[in-house]
């Protein structure tokens, strides 16, 4: 039995659910399914498939968060849902105008309910065909939507080791784990579950296959994991590595499979080129402290970095060993970086050059506000100022300064929310130090 809306009033309006169906349509996260009724009669739906990226989304149309109150949502978000679905396929049919004539099957019944305002199948329809249908749809929609449960699968990457050397790294790991749902600080070995020795008991072994199916139709670089009767881990490359969590993360998320992402993925220091001040003729422009143009020409040249460390001539030899060997990732000072080559390519020959700016400008990019017409897609990753002694101290005070919030004016007519108080505060700050600036939020 599909859900149904209640009868009550509700808090959370129409709009809302009408909102949040058209969001989902147009994601392309909606199902086909069929249900038969007690008396019945069948008809077709156009379900819901949030993805976890839909999470506060559903969130919002919950207003009593017990489990009738969760049904009654998911009813009414149902029936928006295929509300939806329908007026845009009803008007969009024209390409069933050749259908065929006669009378239909049962597939065919259900595929042409689905684009009518009439989502009910005809009852003189063979019933024991309608219900096989319905179970063989139902089936498939649990195949590849997120199944619940207590535990759900979860992979963990793990760094290559051993001495392969910094150029040819061994091979990486990725371990099979089991997550408690509602203790995510709860994850042991998957072996533990095959063996019986986890705590979740027999019954998450069916549930647990499931999720490498859908694990392995998802992420297809990992389905040698499945060659194995209880799976617990596979050695794959730098570039796999790469694609699950660049490419199959979120996907794997959405259908229920967890991805623990390693800090160096998920924070990494960022590689680029940093502007090294050398020298400076006076400006005619704006003056800040001490006299000091902010309109002074400085000159600067590039060099690599990666965060705040700069990259020696080994470290660029050997970023550039790994481009020219189509490698994924490489170690560098400690820090896993992914290759793009032809980056590094922009990087290298960037290294040395020499260039101008306003003392402005580099103060602009030391906040990370500018790029200085860095080549290629660079980042620029900070300047360094020291031999220029006024723009490296105004440049460190800048960087170490603490923002005070604004508090609200008087005659302001309203009161700022702290937030507010410290954009006002981010923005004076900045036009202290002859900066322009604007917040971009919603304010």
């Amino acid at each position: 039995m599909a859900p149904r809306a209640p009868a009550a009033t509700a808090l959370v309006p129409d709009e809302a659910f009408a909102d949040a169906a058209t969001a989902l349509v147009g994601a392309g996260r909606i199902v086909p399914g069929l249900t038969v009724e007690a008396g019945g009669r069948a008809r077709s739906w156009w379900w819901p498939l949030p993805a976890a990226s839909h999470r506060s989304l559903l969130a919002a149309l919950v207003e009593d968060p017990s489990p009738d109150g969760q049904r009654r949502a998911a009813g009414r978000l149902a029936g928006a849902v295929d509300d939806v679905a329908r007026r845009r396929l009803v008007a969009a049919q024209a390409v069933l105008a050749g259908r065929r004539s006669g009378r239909p099957g049962v597939q065919e019944a259900w595929a042409r309910s689905l684009v009518s305002r009439d989502p009910w199948l005809a009852p003189s329809l063979d019933q024991a065909k309608v219900r096989a249908l319905a179970a063989e749809i139902q089936a498939w929609v649990r195949s590849g939507a997120v199944v619940g449960g207590r535990v759900r699968l979860c992979l963990r990457v793990h760094e290559p080791e051993g001495k392969g050397g910094r150029d040819q790294p061994g091979a990486w790991r990725v371990e099979l784990l089991a997550q408690d749902r509602d203790e995510p600080s709860l994850v042991v070995p998957l072996s533990d579950v095959w063996e019986g020795r986890a705590q979740f008991g027999p019954s998450v072994v069916e549930s647990t296959l499931a999720s490498l199916g859908r694990l392995a139709r998802l992420a297809p670089e990992l389905a040698g994991l499945l060659e194995g009767s209880a799976p617990t881990e596979l050695a794959v490359d730098d570039r796999t590595i790469v694609t699950v969590l660049r490419d199959r993360a979120e996907a794997l998320d959405d259908a229920g499979i967890g991805v623990l992402l390693p800090s160096w993925w998920s924070r990494p220091a960022r590689l680029g080129l940093r502007a090294r001040a050398s020298g400076s003729a006076p400006g005619s422009g704006a003056v800040v402290a001490g006299d000091v143009g902010m309109d002074a020409i400085v000159s600067f040249s590039w060099e690599a970095a990666l965060g705040q460390r700069r990259l020696t001539k080994a470290d660029l030899d050997m970023l550039a060993r790994a481009a020219e060997a189509k490698q994924s990732l490489v170690r560098v000072r400690g820090q896993w970086v992914e290759v793009d080559p032809e980056g590094i390519g922009d990087l290298l020959g960037a290294v040395g050059a020499k260039a101008e700016a306003r003392a402005a400008e580099l103060l602009r990019a030391g906040l990370g506000l500018d790029r200085l017409d860095a080549p290629g897609r660079l980042d620029v990753v900070g300047v360094e100022a020291s031999a220029v002694g006024w723009l490296g101290t105004l440049l460190d005070g800048a960087l170490h300064a603490t923002v005070e919030p604004v508090p609200t004016p008087d005659g302001f007519q309203g009161v700022l929310r702290p937030y507010q108080e410290r954009g006002a505060g981010w923005l004076g700050f900045l036009g202290r130090l002859g900066l322009g600036a604007c917040l971009a939020d919603d304010m």
